[in-house]
């Protein structure tokens, strides 16, 4: 039984969009993952909380928040449309958002996790070697954090096809 050119449509729009929002949302959650594994800062309680925001709060809550900032109307869609002719609203890229939105709990989470576990003297060796910070998260954290970053990656793409 083979796939109609319609349902054959429908899968491929779901991959494309399931992996943009994974494309477009794991720097953001690497950034936020490492900021709240390694970070000390006043609000880490509260940006911790937004994160998760998604996960507690039903989808279609989450859904009419994103329309009414994203929408021709709202306060980021209108700004976005009238200066770059950018439009979320009931095209895939504002599904791509949604979904990106919606598994990006899922992959701060695991990355925060495998974060945590890096060993900081490996990364305190490299610096006293003559590294950069942002060559030591590059070349020394983000290798160690993989383990983590693939799995929270999937489970957001996952989430996405969902």
């Amino acid at each position: 039984m083979g796939l109609s050119g319609d349902e054959l449509g429908i899968v491929l729009l779901s991959l494309k969009v399931a992996l943009t929002s994974v494309v477009f949302s794991l720097p953001p959650a690497i950034l936020v993952a490492y900021a709240l594994a390694r970070g000390r800062f006043p609000g880490k309680i509260l940006l911790d909380a937004v994160v998760h925001l998604p996960l507690v709060l039903p989808p279609v809550v989450v859904g009419f928040a994103l329309l009414t900032l994203f929408g021709k109307r709202g306060a980021i869609g209108s700004w976005l449309d009238t200066w770059f002719g950018i439009v979320f609203a009931f095209r895939w890229t504002g599904a791509a958002l949604a979904a990106a939105i919606m598994g990006f709990p899922l992959m701060v989470r695991a990355v925060r996790l495998s974060m945590a576990a890096v060993d900081r003297r490996l990364e305190t060796v490299a610096r006293t070697l003559g590294a950069s910070r942002t060559w030591v998260f590059i070349s020394v954290t983000l290798p160690l954090a993989l383990p983590g970053i693939v799995p929270g990656a999937l489970l957001s793409f996952a989430r996405s096809l969902g």
